[in-house]
């Protein structure tokens, strides 16, 4: 089997699942020795799928726009991610850049 990200061999073992931040476990999957690329057996998916959904993270990552207020763009965050944070309106927040291609908002309090 070959990397789909530079075409080196996969390595069979256990790899270590996160998604948004947290830790979904260990799984059968596949390792690039070359660029770390890895990838999970079916079964492991399948696993994965119900543990994202376990930790009620399924969903929360969506596409949003950005709308304009004045001569300030507004990030708008939809309420299941607003709920599962625990935000409410006029919450204060930090928001920074991560590099050119992401934004980082972080509760304040």
């Amino acid at each position: 089997m070959k990397c789909p990200n530079c075409y080196s061999n996969l390595k069979k073992g256990i790899v270590k699942e996160e998604y948004l931040g947290h830790s979904l476990g260990e799984y059968d999957g596949f390792t690039c020795s070359n660029c770390g690329e890895t990838l999970l057996t079916e079964a492991s998916v399948v696993k994965a799928q119900e543990k994202v959904k376990e930790l009620g993270l399924f969903g929360l990552a969506q596409k949003t726009t950005i709308a304009k207020s004045g001569n300030s763009l507004i990030v708008r965050i939809k309420k299941n991610v607003a709920d599962y944070l625990g935000l409410f309106e006029g919450e204060e927040v930090l928001v920074h850049p991560e590099g050119k291609k992401k934004i980082v908002i972080e509760v304040a309090n």
